[in-house]
């Protein structure tokens, strides 16, 4: 069997190295490997990555700019967006361009590992997740997602961000293949997830 391979894209050596420190310690079976932009990713003959962390502030090339790219180079891979940018119209973009998730660097080190849990325990959209692939805090959100609740609301009541909320709803919708909130209610209840 294949290593599970997660390329870290992102010109901050720093924060590199805390990503691959935060892979290793939750994943370790997982091998973790770095490129500083998009274009050494894609020279790099030897990566053939399951799961990408792409930074949108590079040098040379965007991150949003490049998805197509490692799209095209890499069709089964899975690309999260990890960026210090939280602007509604750079996470429409990377929507319209086929990104799994979008997180915000100043988010906990755990939002990185319930992403990459729930992306490969949903590896490949025709796969249903198990019964305990959602987190707790996903859990609370689906329970008042199930409710109606708005992304607003639920973050209003959880005393989170209405980004977080919305990064969770946008795994859970993925994990269960799932095409509005609507799907993610209907696939909680039959599973008797709540």
């Amino acid at each position: 069997m294949t290593q599970y391979t997660v390329l870290g894209i992102d010109d901050h050596r720093l924060f590199q190295a805390g990503l691959e420190l935060l892979i290793a310690k939750n994943f370790p079976s997982m091998a973790f490997r770095a490129a500083s932009c998009i274009e050494d990713a894609l020279q790099a003959t030897e990566l053939h990555p399951d799961l990408i962390l792409l930074d949108l502030d590079l040098s040379g090339m965007s991150g949003i700019d490049g998805v197509p790219l490692l799209r095209l180079r890499w069709p089964q891979c899975r690309i999260v967006i990890v960026s210090a940018k939280i602007d509604i119209s750079l996470m429409l973009a990377a929507n319209d361009h086929g990104v799994d998730a979008f997180i915000s660097k100043a988010e906990p080190p755990e939002r990185v590992v319930e992403i990459v849990r729930a992306l490969t325990l949903s590896k490949g959209h025709s796969e249903r997740p198990a019964n305990d692939v959602l987190t707790r805090r996903q859990t609370e959100i689906v329970t008042y997602l199930h409710k109606g609740y708005s992304n607003k609301a639920i973050a209003h009541v959880l005393g989170i961000s209405e980004f977080t909320v919305r990064g969770h709803v946008q795994t859970v919708m993925k994990a269960f293949g799932a095409r509005n909130r609507t799907e993610v209610a209907f696939e909680v209840q039959k599973r008797g997830l709540l």
